[in-house]
C-alpha cells in the first residue's frame, strides 16, 4: 500500500511540473517592441518588430527560423535593393517553457538589425564588411496561450 501511494504521489507529481512551451512572446526596449507568436488560430507564426512608428510583420514564410545553441533566430527581410543590401530584423529567442497555459515567464534578449551589402556577382565582389549589425536590448515575457 506505501508503495502504491508513494507511486502515485511521485506521477502526480511529475505530472503537475511538466512544462509547456511558450508560445506567445511580447518584448520590449529602448525604441522597439516585438510580438510574436509561434501559433495561432491561422497556425501561423507570426513576428512584428515596431521602431518608433515604423512597423515590420513576418508571417508564416515570411519568417526565417534559424535554430542555435543560442535559441531561435526569427528574421525578417525588411527592404532589398538588388545589387546593393538586404536589410533585415532579428530577434534571437530563447527556449521558453512554462508551468501549465496561461503562465509566463519574464527573460531578457537582442533584437538585431542588419545591413547585408549585395553584388550581383556575389559576396567576393563586394569590398569590405559584408554584414554591419546593431542590436538592441529587449525585456520579454513569454506566455503559453490556447488560440
Amino acid at each position: 500500500m506505501k508503495i502504491l501511494l508513494s507511486l502515485s504521489l511521485a506521477l502526480f507529481s511529475a505530472v503537475s511540473l511538466a512544462t509547456t512551451p511558450a508560445n506567445f512572446y511580447e518584448c520590449s526596449g529602448a525604441g522597439v517592441t516585438v510580438n510574436y507568436t509561434s501559433t495561432n488560430l491561422a497556425a501561423s507564426p507570426s513576428l512584428r518588430f515596431t521602431f518608433g512608428s515604423r512597423t515590420f510583420t513576418g508571417i508564416g514564410a515570411d519568417i526565417t527560423d534559424q535554430v542555435t545553441v543560442l535559441g531561435h533566430l526569427l528574421t525578417i527581410t525588411r527592404a532589398t535593393v538588388p545589387d546593393l543590401r538586404t536589410d533585415t530584423l532579428t530577434f534571437l529567442l530563447p527556449d521558453v517553457n512554462v508551468i501549465g497555459f496561461g503562465a509566463s515567464k519574464a527573460f531578457d534578449t537582442r533584437v538585431f538589425t542588419t545591413r547585408a551589402k549585395t553584388s550581383i556577382g556575389g559576396p567576393q565582389l563586394v569590398d569590405g564588411v559584408i554584414q554591419n549589425n546593431t542590436s538592441r536590448l529587449v525585456h520579454c515575457t513569454g506566455t503559453a496561450v490556447v488560440f
